[in-house]
This record gives structure tokens, C-alpha cells and sequence, in this order.
């Protein structure tokens, strides 16, 4: 009877320790498992990273690009309609009479267009100024970096100067125009 329970109590205990050993084994498995998660969620993690951080660099490129081509598009806006109204100066300096009312009319036009012109000037000072900051924040290849600064100093710069040229042009002809009175 001794050796009956001494039997059954080993039995139990190669149960217990064939029990203990596979908890052992599927929690050594599972550690694995979560090591190689973890290392795959690492990568992952790393491929979003450096997703994000491309998508950021060309959404800032982007923007930088598109402030700058609306900038001197109202520039070159501005600059067709000073040459219209140059136009129809000329037109009425050679064939029309003298108008008080609509020289001052043509006189109002030409101010405002000067304010519209110093607030675009103020305007490209600031927006310079931003780009130059994101390009020093941002990871932009050289190349974009050299359209960036092409785009700010020659066009914009001779944007800004074809305006001035045309207020000028456009200043001369009203002066020639008030002197037909």
C-alpha cells in the first residue's frame, strides 16, 4: 500500500513536473515571440519614422515653393495691369482731350497700386525670412535648396523691379497726360 501511494504521488509529480516544464517551454516560446515582435514593431516604427519625415520635408518644400510662385504671380498680375493702363494712357495722350476727373481717377489708381506694391514688398521681406528659416530646420536637398533660392532672389527680385519700372513708366504718362490740360 506504501509503495501504491509512494507510486501515484510519483506519478503525480512527473505530471506536475512534465506540466511545470511545458509552462516553462510555451513562456520561453512567448518571450521569444515577444522579442521578435518587438524587434518587428521596431522597424515598423522606424519605416513610419522615416516616411513622416519625408512627407514633412516635402510638404514643407511644397509650401515654401507655392508661397513664392503666388508671390510673384501677383507680381507679374500686377505688373500686366499697370501695362494695360500704361496702354490706355498712351491712347489718351494722342488721341483724346484732357479729363480733370478722370486724371484723378488714373491719379487714385496710380496710389493704390503703390500701396498694393509696399505691402507685396513688406510681404517678400517676411516671406523671405520664413523660407530661409525652414531651410535651415528643414532636411531639403541641395537642389531644392537652390530652386528655393533662385525663386526668392531672381525672380521675385526682378518681379519686384519690373513693377517699379512699370509705376515709374506708368507715373511719366500721367504726368505727359496732365500736361495736355
Amino acid at each position: 500500500e506504501i509503495l501504491v501511494i509512494s507510486y501515484k504521488k510519483e506519478e503525480k509529480m512527473k505530471k506536475l513536473f512534465i506540466v511545470l516544464i511545458a509552462i516553462v517551454s510555451a513562456i520561453s516560446v512567448n518571450a521569444q515571440e515577444n522579442v521578435k515582435k518587438e524587434k518587428d514593431l521596431a522597424v515598423v516604427v522606424d519605416s513610419l519614422t522615416a516616411k513622416l519625415n519625408k512627407l514633412q520635408n516635402d510638404y514643407d518644400y511644397l509650401y515654401c515653393n507655392y508661397e513664392l510662385n503666388k508671390t510673384s504671380q501677383s507680381l507679374t498680375n500686377l505688373s500686366d495691369a499697370l501695362s494695360i493702363k500704361i496702354n490706355e494712357l498712351k491712347f489718351m495722350i494722342y488721341n483724346e482731350r484732357f479729363n480733370y476727373n478722370l486724371y484723378k481717377a488714373l491719379e487714385e489708381y496710380y496710389d493704390a497700386v503703390v500701396r498694393n506694391y509696399n505691402s507685396i514688398k513688406e510681404g517678400i521681406a517676411s516671406l523671405k525670412m520664413n523660407i530661409r528659416i525652414t531651410m535651415m530646420t528643414s532636411n531639403f536637398s541641395e537642389l531644392q535648396k537652390d530652386i528655393l533660392r533662385h525663386t526668392m532672389g531672381s525672380v521675385l527680385d526682378n518681379g519686384m523691379d519690373v513693377v517699379a519700372q512699370s509705376l515709374s513708366l506708368y507715373k511719366s504718362y500721367l504726368e505727359e497726360y496732365y500736361k495736355k490740360w
